[in-house]
């Protein structure tokens, strides 16, 4: 499971990004070329900016784990549960490991 994925699972998506010092902007539009999207609830998206390779790595977690559905509540863990329950099986979404990052 990518990082951020879990960091998502314990903190929420804002949450994560924060802790990681990943620029976003919440938008109706897609963003630039170059950009990670996520769609959000009420047609809207975030849109994610990594600047430094750190960054990029982590945000790429997202890229390989489409999320397939909209997401309502940014800063809620619960909104990624089902998605690792599908990908990555039903016992994984459980981890309570790394309360310190």
């Amino acid at each position: 499971m990518p990082f951020i994925i879990y960091l998502f699972s314990q903190y929420g998506v804002l949450s994560s990004l924060n802790r990681c010092g990943i620029n976003y902007l919440i938008t109706e539009d897609r963003g630039e070329t170059g950009d990670v999207v996520v769609e959000l609830a009420e047609n809207k998206f975030l849109v994610l900016r990594p600047e430094t390779i750190r960054e990029r790595l982590l945000v790429n977690g997202l890229l390989v784990n489409r999320i397939k559905y909209p997401i309502v509540n940014l800063d809620s863990p619960e909104e990624i549960h089902q998605h690792i329950i599908d990908t990555y099986g039903e016992n994984l979404h459980r981890i309570k490991i790394l309360k310190t990052f």
